[in-house]
C-alpha cells in the first residue's frame, strides 16, 4: 500500500534538516530558519 522506499527517504530527508538546524541553532545560539529549506550541512 504505501511505496516504503519513498517514505524512509522523505523521513530522512526531514529528520536531516531538523538536525541540520537545531546543531547551528546550537553553535550559533539562534534559530535559522532559512537553514531547513537551505542546501549544505
Amino acid at each position: 500500500m504505501f511505496n516504503n522506499i519513498l517514505v524512509i527517504s522523505a523521513s530522512s530527508w526531514f529528520v536531516a534538516q531538523i538536525l541540520k538546524t537545531l546543531i547551528h541553532a546550537v553553535k550559533n545560539k539562534k534559530i535559522a530558519c532559512e537553514r531547513m529549506i537551505g542546501a549544505g550541512g
